[in-house]
């Protein structure tokens, strides 16, 4: 035999196990590269950021739950300084009473002003110009008990006559009329009626006409202003015996 063909043939197991520790490197290389993104993704990733704000959200809410209550010291000193509703309601009722006991006396003071506002009143007689002499020269009629007003300028009795109505002094008829005035700043009467009788006869006008030819003092008989103050007015058309009509 030959020495060529006694000689076993080679093989190549170095090569191969060279190649079998790169692919073991790379396969260790490729583990802890995917170690460290799953670590980085565990840490940085949405539900770590969710966790992350969830526990900043308890933490502050747990500090104002510790802080929302006021210390012993406030809550001694908020004690005394607060009033209760308890103790509004009881003030509001206290207050209520005082101003209203204040008020009674100066009700009471107000009461001799009202009083003293009440209208001076007074009747006053008409006579047409054809009655007797002994009848326009009597005595106006005074109602007794009453205040009577303070008269600076009065009107003559042929002034008065004139203010009769005609129609009815034509038929000898008679009637009267009430009027409710205030005293004006030159002593004046702002009058308006207040009742006519007999009605729609003319009576009313009439004395209308009559409360303008008076005028009164600038003072009552009091001594207080009369300006603004009420009088009440009753004119009495009257004729005379001879005149008078059924």
């Amino acid at each position: 035999m030959s020495h060529e063909s006694s000689e076993a043939p080679k093989t190549s197991t170095p090569a191969s196990k060279g190649n079998g520790m790169k692919w073991l490197g790379g396969a260790a290389l490729a583990a802890v590269l995917l170690g460290g993104g799953y670590y980085a993704w565990s840490q940085y990733g949405p539900q770590s950021s969710t966790a992350s704000t969830q526990q900043s959200l308890a933490q502050n809410t747990s500090d104002a739950a510790t802080y929302a209550g006021p210390l012993p010291a406030q809550q001694q000193s908020t004690g005394n300084s607060v009033a209760s509703p308890t103790d509004d309601v009881s003030g509001s009722h206290a207050t209520g009473i005082a101003q209203s006991t204040t008020a009674t006396p100066a009700h009471r003071r107000t009461a001799p002003r009202v009083a003293a506002t009440q209208a001076s009143e007074e009747v006053i007689g008409v006579a047409p110009a054809s009655a007797t002499a002994s009848a326009q020269d009597s005595e106006p009629i005074i109602v007794e008990g009453q205040r009577r007003p303070v008269w600076t300028h009065t009107p003559s009795h042929w002034r008065l006559a004139e203010t009769y109505p005609a129609r009815a002094l034509e038929e000898g008829r008679e009637g009267e009329a009430s009027l409710h005035c205030t005293v004006l700043n030159n002593g004046a009467l702002d009058c308006a009626p207040v009742s006519e009788y007999p009605a729609r006869a003319g009576f009313g006008g009439a004395a209308m006409r009559v409360a303008h030819m008076y005028r009164h003092a600038p003072t009552l008989r009091d001594g207080k202003d009369a300006i603004g103050s009420p009088v009440n007015l009753r004119v009495v058309f009257r004729v005379d015996d001879n005149t008078r009509r059924g």
